[in-house]
């Protein structure tokens, strides 16, 4: 169950990822929407629009999309961790992000993004994501992203 205060603390740390006007991404994460939010655990929303920028030469969501989801997303659910403060720098910094691509999302989806945060260490912090559609459950993409989140760089 998602509790209001850490539904709250996301969201706005939602809004801090585009608070740049030049950042890749922005269209994106500025029509995410923030499901339910539990320690370690986000459900979020987003919907695939006719036109979207997103789309490859044959209409659907490129992959790269897939991947900057799981990028972003799964960085966002550490900070659902209650020892969030530990990571440096903040968020951590990208290892390796590993996808597998298993089906097509078109304009008119809804994906449900499900992003956890599976174990923040002392360095590393390992995260996974699963793309749906939210119609019929069919799963789209998966991820696993493994953070460094040491203060030794």
């Amino acid at each position: 169950m998602s509790t209001p205060s850490l539904h709250t603390q996301i969201s706005t740390i939602l809004a801090t990822f585009t608070s740049s006007p030049t950042a890749f991404g922005n269209d994106i994460i500025n029509a995410i929407r923030l499901v339910s939010a539990e320690e370690g655990k986000l459900v979020l929303e987003w919907d695939v629009k006719e036109g979207d920028a997103v789309l490859n030469h044959v209409g659907s969501v490129h992959g790269a999309v897939y991947a900057f989801l799981v990028d972003n997303l799964t960085s966002l659910a550490l900070f659902s961790l209650p020892n969030a403060h530990t990571m440096s720098p903040p968020g951590g910094v990208s290892s390796t992000i590993n996808m597998t691509y298993i089906a097509a999302a078109k304009p008119g989806d809804t994906l449900v993004i499900l992003a956890e945060a599976v174990k923040l260490g002392r360095s590393l912090a390992v995260t996974e994501c699963t793309i749906t559609r939210k119609n019929g459950n069919a799963v789209l993409a998966k991820g696993t992203h493994v953070k460094f989140v040491g203060a030794k760089l």
